[in-house]
């Protein structure tokens, strides 16, 4: 991290070079500040199939089995992360000279989150079952969490979140000041935090109520990027007071990717073990890797003079990342259930780790106020 902060810093310091822009009409505030409320959406991330159901009468073996007709999907094999969060971003900087200024600016994309819960009465209806493929047959086959006769009261619950904050130091040297234009530089440090995750839970009662088994399966995902940055802001000024404003920033630097996958088991008889069904001794564990990326922000507000120095502005960005870790894609169906309560691995190793990362954008609508002195 310290070496990107450094880059940083040296990215600020190579804007002194160079003559600053010409004098004009262009005036100059003191100090700058704005917020922003924001209309997020992302794209959309990617899981298999966690919970199934079928139709009463279905034979344990093919209950909840994925690739049989009788089989419907409750959650997954598809994308989520259609629908739009809330955020907020602000900035605030000060002028120093006529042509050198310094900032500091942050942003919370929000949350998107979804949770589900499935319940089984005390009938075993619905029957509810977790799909995957044993690699022991191999063959598709599912965990019953709710079924008649061999279940009676069951809790199924899935819950998944994404959030994505960040903030940047930078300073700006104003290269072109004419009347109905400027620009300036930016050069100085970026960071961001990615968040992916997603909780199984699962809660079971045999049939004549003795007991309860209880699994737990945690894949979270952690994306942190340190880099220095270099960009552009462009002011178009019109009559009446409006203004259009783009800035373009990229950073070029270091994305810490970091997967963490946890689970349990709680017998019926009270005995608790690592590993749920999807997270095993074979893939539990902490994995990190590094990768240099150059991670981009493109955003234009158009601005208008409410009063004095207060100015309304609405507008657009985009946000785009190269390559982050997601839950979704951390979770391998296949598995070897010998190792499942406490019992010793034999065969295939599996369930197992990849590092398989996707790109990443979100793009905002936003609304908020700008203050100039």
């Amino acid at each position: 991290m310290s070496r990107w902060i450094i880059l940083g810093l040296l990215m600020m310091t190579s804007l002194f070079a160079g003559p600053c822009g010409s004098s004009s009409p262009f005036v100059l505030p003191g100090w700058w500040t704005d917020v922003d409320y924001l209309l997020v959406w992302r794209r959309e991330r990617y899981y298999p199939a966690l919970a199934t159901t079928s139709p009463i009468g279905t034979v344990p073996a093919n209950a909840g089995v994925l690739g049989l007709s009788t089989t419907s999907i409750l959650f997954g094999q598809g994308n989520i992360g259609r629908s739009p969060a809330s955020g907020v971003q602000g900035d605030m900087g000060v002028w120093l000279t006529r042509c050198l200024g310094f900032g500091i600016g942050a942003f919370s994309l929000g949350t998107e989150s979804k949770g589900i819960t499935y319940t089984g009465n005390g009938s075993g209806v619905p029957i509810l079952a977790r799909p995957y493929t044993d690699v022991t047959v191999p063959a598709q086959a599912s965990q019953l969490i709710s079924y008649p006769t061999q279940q009676s009261y069951a809790d199924f619950i899935i819950n998944t979140d994404n959030r994505i904050w960040g903030f940047d130091l930078y300073a700006r040297l104003r290269r072109i000041s004419k009347k109905a234009i400027a620009c300036d530089l930016l050069g100085g440090y970026f960071s961001t935090q990615f968040t992916d995750s997603c909780d199984v839970t699962t809660w079971s009662v045999p049939a004549g109520g003795v007991g309860r088994l209880h699994r737990e399966d945690h894949f979270h995902c952690q994306n942190n990027y340190y880099a220095g940055l270099v960009g552009f802001d462009v002011e178009w000024r019109f009559l009446g007071g409006i203004r259009l404003d783009v800035t373009g920033k990229a950073g070029l630097g270091n994305m810490v990717q970091t997967t963490i996958i946890s689970g349990t088991s709680t017998t019926a008889g009270g005995a608790t073990n690592p590993g749920g069904l999807l997270a095993l001794p074979s893939n539990i564990g902490n994995y990190c890797q590094g990768v240099f990326e150059v991670c981009t922000l493109l955003e234009g507000f158009l601005r208008c003079t409410l009063a004095g120095h207060v100015n309304m502005e609405v507008g657009y960005n985009f946000f785009y990342l190269p390559s982050v870790q997601l839950a979704g894609r951390a979770i391998d169906m296949n598995l070897n259930t010998t190792q499942q309560d406490g019992g010793a691995l034999t065969g295939a190793i599996a369930p197992t780790f990849t590092a398989d990362t996707q790109s990443f954008w979100t793009q905002a609508l936003s609304v908020g106020l700008y203050f100039v002195y």
